[in-house]
Parts: C-alpha cells; sequence; structure tokens
C-alpha cells in the first residue's frame, strides 16, 4: 500500500492527511507536499500528459491553486524572449524552453507555482529551475545529476529571499554559483544562531525565521545604524500588543512589479500576504537580505514604550508611544506645519 502524507499549512501540531492507494502511482523524492500542492501536481500533469499527446512535443504547465499560470509546448528560446525572462544565453533542452515559455506567461502568478512537465528533468531544466521559486515539481523521471543540483543547497525553507548573508564574498574563476551561495547562506546562519544565543527575554517571535523575518523588516525601514534597536523595539511592542506592523515595505515586497514607486492609499487596502496594514502579526517570509545590524537590533531592541516612528525628511526618524504625539509629528514632519512643540524634543530646546 502507497501511503503519502500531506502537511497542512506551517502549523506542526496539525495531523497529517494521509493518502493511500495500491499500487505507488507516484513518489515523492524530496520534501513533504501539501494537500494544495497534490491537487496542482495532479491537475498539471494531466494537462501536460494531453499536450504531449496531441503534439508530440515536450510540454510543461505552470500552476498555482489547481488553475494554470502557463502552459506551452518546447520551442527554441531567441534572445528577445530571453531578455525579457531574465535568462541567459546559453543551450536550453526542449523540456527546459517548455517550461521558460510557460512560467514566461505570467512570471508574477507562476512565482511559487507547481512545475509539470512531460519528459524527464534534465540538467538544463534543473539549471532553469534553480532560479525560479517553485512549490514542486511533478516529472515521469529525473536525471540523478539534476536531482543533486536542486538539492544542493540542502536548505530547509522554501522562499530564497533572506537566506543568504549581504557581504562581499572573495572567491577565485570557475567557482560554481552552488559553492558562492552555499558560503552566503552558512553565513546568514551562523550570524542568525550567534544573535539567537544571546536574545532578550520573551520576544514575540517565535524561532530564528520569525526573527529573520523581522530583521528584514528593519534593514528597510531605516539605514541608520544607530536607530535600528529603536525602530525594532517599535515593531516588538506592536507584535506584544498585537498590533498590525503597518510598515510601507511589506506593502512594496508584496505589490512586487506591480510597484511603480509611488505608495499610494489603494496599495495600502490591497491585501496581500504581505500587507502589514490589512493582516496582523509577520509577513510570511523575509523582504529583504538583512544585515547583522539588523538582526542583532531584534534580537536585542531598545527599551521603551514607543509604538511609532516618523521619517524626519533627513535620515533620522521621530519616536513615539501615543498616536497624538505620532499625529503631531507626521504634521511636523511630514505635512510641514508649522508652530508644533513636539514632547522628546522639550528637551533639547
Amino acid at each position: 500500500m502507497s501511503r503519502i502524507f500531506l502537511k497542512y499549512g506551517v502549523n506542526p501540531h496539525q495531523a497529517h492527511a494521509v493518502v493511500s492507494h495500491p499500487r505507488e502511482p507516484m513518489k515523492v523524492v524530496n520534501g513533504q507536499p501539501g494537500y494544495i500542492n497534490l491537487l496542482d501536481a495532479l491537475t498539471a500533469w494531466q494537462l501536460v500528459m494531453e499536450m504531449r499527446a496531441a503534439t508530440g512535443k515536450a510540454s510543461a504547465a505552470s500552476f498555482k491553486h489547481v488553475s494554470p499560470a502557463g502552459a506551452a509546448l518546447e520551442k527554441p528560446l531567441d534572445d528577445v524572449f530571453l531578455a525579457s525572462q531574465f535568462l541567459a544565453r546559453r543551450e536550453y533542452s526542449p523540456v527546459a524552453t517548455a517550461y521558460a515559455r510557460a512560467r514566461g506567461g505570467d512570471r508574477m502568478c507562476s512565482f511559487g507555482d507547481a512545475v509539470a512537465v512531460s519528459e524527464k528533468v534534465d540538467v538544463s531544466l534543473a539549471n532553469l529551475l534553480k532560479g525560479e521559486v517553485s512549490d514542486l515539481i511533478i516529472a515521469p523521471d529525473y536525471d540523478a545529476e539534476a536531482l543533486e543540483i536542486l538539492e544542493a543547497l540542502g536548505a530547509k525553507e522554501t522562499h530564497p529571499e533572506g537566506l543568504f548573508f549581504p557581504d562581499t564574498y572573495h572567491f577565485s574563476a570557475g567557482t560554481s554559483d552552488l559553492t558562492i551561495l552555499r558560503q552566503a547562506y552558512d553565513k546568514m546562519h551562523a550570524t542568525l544562531d550567534a544573535s539567537w544565543e544571546t536574545r532578550a527575554d520573551h520576544l514575540p517571535v517565535k524561532g530564528k525565521y520569525q526573527a529573520l523575518i523581522l530583521a528584514s523588516i528593519v534593514e528597510k525601514e531605516t539605514g541608520d545604524p544607530s536607530e535600528r534597536k529603536m525602530v525594532a523595539a517599535v515593531f516588538v511592542n506592536r507584535l506584544r500588543k498585537r498590533m498590525r506592523l503597518q510598515t510601507d515595505p511589506t506593502v512594496i515586497y508584496g505589490l512586487g512589479e506591480q510597484f511603480d514607486g509611488n505608495l499610494r492609499r489603494r496599495d495600502l487596502e490591497k491585501d496581500t500576504p504581505y500587507n502589514t496594514y490589512t493582516r496582523y502579526g509577520l509577513p510570511p517570509t523575509p523582504i529583504a537580505m538583512p544585515g547583522a545590524g539588523a538582526i542583532a537590533a531584534v534580537l536585542h531592541p531598545a527599551p521603551g514604550d514607543s509604538l511609532y516612528f516618523v521619517s524626519r525628511g533627513d535620515g533620522s526618524h521621530y519616536f513615539s508611544g501615543a498616536l497624538k504625539e505620532h499625529n503631531l509629528a507626521v504634521d511636523k514632519y511630514q505635512r510641514k506645519k508649522a508652530g508644533i512643540r513636539l514632547p522628546a524634543e522639550e528637551g533639547s530646546r
């Protein structure tokens, strides 16, 4: 009896669902799928195999939420298409060209997709997938070398954002991309582990990955090293009080390529998994690559009860613990109203 255990989201306490079959119609080679992953895989598989039977050509599909984001047949990739998809000029196998075209139909919708192909996963397709973010791939077979590429980093996380430490790395000509990525990945974990061991008590983050997510927000909110711990304290205090974080960088990240440089009210009201104006708690993944300073700030935030901050327009921020004071600061620094005196600035006069 073949059995596949299906996880529900990221809740470790929720029981698995189990799919059983007298034979073994498919085998999970790596990872653990969820219920929606199974539905995506089976639906996409049916489509690509029907395309293959009808045309005799390598076929591929990109599925999200049991709906096709794109489907395509093999066809050589010209320079215009390669440039539009940010792909390198190199030889692509027929099945790799099919998937590149399927994903290229709508790259935004294909982010985190389920990949289905009618042919064996070869090294060419594996190298293409290595540069994308996908939840799973279903295929009739795979080359051992291709599987090795896909497993090479050994990352447990499913989203690459924030996993690689921003730093200067020295390497010689011919060093593989995986070697460089492994170095940056390991350094991020080492930096996070070191700060986590000495973290402050009673922080409202459940594990190192949540700390990484919060650190990425701090990284985007301020470029002033002297303010990182204050910015971190605001978000820590808001999480403790179950207040929405209401931070613009998460909204911008959630908008993706739709963001044109101008954040509008309608953007703040458009719900996405990353909109911290419409949703409580942290976004699902980091939104940037945080440095050591931002990680340290989140795990050792400044003392105090600040819940708000607003840009002064000179790279620094005004912090406050009450909404009334914050609104006054917004009037003074954002709306440029004259004659406003703020409590925290009285002592400096």
